[in-house]
């Protein structure tokens, strides 16, 4: 399987350095006064917390619906032509190669395939930009542990919860671990890409990459993380965090 190159972002480890320590379950005894101080807070991690989701559903639909569809249509427009010169009347004149440029039907399903490539280059690029937009996302989860613990105190932060029973830095930290996943992925998703649409690479090699790509990113499950959300925030989050539906492969 393809690695991912090392990156020069900060690791999962390293990010949650200032927000990983003391932030045990807290105590119900805990005065409601210093909960009530939290509620600014609150707000703004449940902003935070809507943009991840917000990022990380559009992250989503360009792996698992936009580029996942394109991948498909390039496998079984190559499967096509692959056929389509294995019985051309013009393979006893020419090389493989040449009858795509001879055979009429050959040469519009291969600018066709061409096309699709463009298009799944593109759809890297966007999530090239999104890819920057989450980790601007995560940097702010550490900001907003570390303003917090200006403004209230790292004991009231560390221990008191701005959830039902979570405190911010655990918030904090999980939100951080989950978002590490999609910046991470992003150069594996690259070296999927190149053995896709690759004329040197063969076809069980390009399935296995396409079946790669249907499980990325490899992540939290999603009706876990609605449960976790609205246990600690009743009713602040309405709707199904759901997964967009992976698309088929036409069989033929």
């Amino acid at each position: 399987m393809p690695h991912p190159s090392k990156s020069s972002r900060i690791t999962p480890s390293k990010q949650t350095r200032k927000t990983s320590s003391n932030f045990g379950q807290a105590s119900p005894s805990h005065d409601k006064h210093e909960t009530d101080s939290l509620e600014s807070v609150k707000r703004e991690l449940i902003h935070a917390i809507e943009t991840f989701s917000k990022f990380r559903q559009e992250w989503d639909d360009l792996v698992l619906n936009k580029s996942l569809n394109l991948i498909i249509k390039i496998m079984e427009l190559e499967a096509e032509i692959r056929s389509t010169v294995e019985n051309s009347c013009f393979l006893q004149k020419c090389a493989e190669d040449q009858v795509v440029l001879e055979d009429g039907y050959a040469w519009k399903q291969f600018c066709k395939m061409n096309g699709h490539c463009s298009e799944l280059e593109a759809r890297l690029g966007d999530m090239t930009k999104l890819e920057s937009k989450i980790q601007k996302a995560n940097d702010h989860f550490e900001e907003l542990v570390q303003k917090s613990c200006a403004s209230h105190g790292m004991k009231t932060i560390f221990d008191t919860p701005v959830g039902l029973t979570w405190p911010l830095p655990r918030f904090c930290d999980h939100f951080i671990s989950l978002s590490s996943h999609y910046i991470h992925s992003l150069q594996f998703h690259h070296s999927l890409c190149d053995v896709i649409v690759s004329q040197d690479t063969s076809a069980s090699e390009k399935q296995a990459a396409v079946s790669y790509w249907a499980c990325q990113p490899l992540m939290y499950d999603k009706n876990d993380l609605k449960d976790l959300l609205e246990v600690e925030f009743p009713n602040a989050f309405n709707g199904p965090n759901s997964t967009p539906r992976k698309p088929t492969q036409t069989k033929r």
